[in-house]
């Protein structure tokens, strides 16, 4: 469990920014594969809106569960499976990439994927191929699609 002492509050025009800048990025530093796999939940904005940039119209979700609110769990939850056609030669894209555990499972099930994120943290960047913008490790990254149950 991580102790988060600070909250960054992302905006959906700053998720908007960064994924073109994603997909800027990835366009001129890798050669990108011409299918997604959204990693669900987080991954799901983030993919849809480099996709049309990227010239990319096959996408695929995979849902992984590491978190429970704020505390992340030790066990890997596979809640949907990935057609097994998307685990080769795929761009995989999350929002987040924190303690690395997730892109480390999906790293073990996939052959020849980029590994995309829009932030990364300290523990989990040498996990993503790519991303945009730094964290450090104590902040809770706050997306606009998290909703708290009232």
């Amino acid at each position: 469990m991580n102790d988060y002492t600070q909250k960054a509050v992302i905006t959906w025009d700053q998720i908007k920014e960064d994924s073109v800048a994603l997909s800027r990025k990835l366009r001129s530093d890798f050669e990108v594969p011409d299918k997604i796999l959204a990693i669900t939940r987080g991954g799901l904005i983030p993919a849809s809106l480099v996709t049309r940039p990227l010239g990319i119209k096959s996408i695929e979700t995979m849902g992984i569960e590491t978190y429970h609110g704020q505390s992340q769990t030790d066990a890997i939850n596979v809640i949907k499976s990935a057609d097994p056609a998307y685990l080769k030669d795929t761009l995989i894209i999350d929002d987040l990439v924190d303690t690395g555990k997730t892109f480390s499972y999906l790293k073990e099930h996939t052959q020849n994927c980029v590994f995309a994120t829009l932030y990364a943290k300290p523990q989990g960047a040498k996990w993503t191929d790519c991303y945009i913008k730094d964290f450090e490790q104590h902040i809770w990254v706050d997306f606009p699609w998290e909703i708290e149950d009232e």
